[in-house]
Order: structure tokens, then sequence, then C-alpha cells
């Protein structure tokens, strides 16, 4: 993440309590990159690229997932710049 936010963070990892993701949701989006993930999903993780499956959000139905909504993240990140993904200049 180039734009990580310890704010973020810091607000999500407390919520992570019982769950193996907490995944912020912006524009009906899931931000998995974003997301605080427990050791417990290691395992699923795993499983996932043995057969090259690099989609990290497929996951997410194998583990317990705590969805943030947009709104709580607007609080503390209104314009939501440590979300953009920037894309290197064509050569």
């Amino acid at each position: 993440m180039p734009f990580l936010h310890a704010e973020v963070l810091t607000y999500l990892n407390p919520l992570r309590q019982g769950y193996g993701a907490v995944v912020p949701v912006l524009k009906s989006r899931p931000e998995p990159n974003h997301a605080s993930h427990s050791k417990k999903c290691l395992p699923h993780i795993k499983q996932r690229l043995k057969p090259n499956d690099l989609n990290i959000s497929r996951f997410y139905q194998d583990v317990r997932v705590e969805y943030v909504p947009e709104a709580d993240i607007d609080r503390i990140d209104p314009d939501f710049l440590r979300f953009l993904m920037l894309t290197p200049p064509a050569i």
C-alpha cells in the first residue's frame, strides 16, 4: 500500500477481536489491501496459493469477516486518499 494510513489501521485492529479479517468497504467493494488480517487467515491464504488463486478476497468465505462501512473510514480519511492505487505512466 503506497499510502498506508496508521489511523485507519489503529481503528481496524481492535475490531478484529473474534474475526479473521476486518475489511473496509468503499463504493460497495471490499478493500483487502488495507484490511487487518489475523494469523488465523494464513492456512486459508496458503490453500488459495497452491492452485495459484491470487485473489485475496476469495478466502474471506473461509473465515469470519467484519466489513467496515465507508462512513466509518470517512471519519478518519474523508478523501479516501489512502486507498488510491496509482497507475504508473505508460512508456
